[in-house]
């Protein structure tokens, strides 16, 4: 089981996560990883909880560059059955 500190580090960055803000879990977490004070299963769970920082990070990118395109394609008279082949 984590530290008391290192468990309310783990929720601070968990509750930043449910908001959408990958980034700022992970700009939470990274210093805790550089401590060499974590034992190997602290390490495991700030790890785990970095990865998925990252990943809600790459999720929220992409659903941005994928309404961007859309938008972009509709700006350009692209109709959504165009990319079935069907004018």
């Amino acid at each position: 089981m984590p530290s008391p500190s290192l468990q309310a580090l783990l929720a601070r960055a968990g509750a930043a996560l449910d908001r959408g803000r990958g980034a700022e879990a992970a700009q939470m977490l990274t210093p805790a990883l550089r401590s060499s004070a974590l034992t190997r299963d602290d390490e495991f769970a700030v790890r785990s909880m970095l990865a998925e920082s990252v990943r809600s990070e790459v999720a929220l990118i992409d659903r941005r560059y994928s309404r961007n395109v859309i938008a972009m394609a509709m700006a350009h008279g692209f109709q959504k059955d165009d990319a079935r082949g069907r004018h």
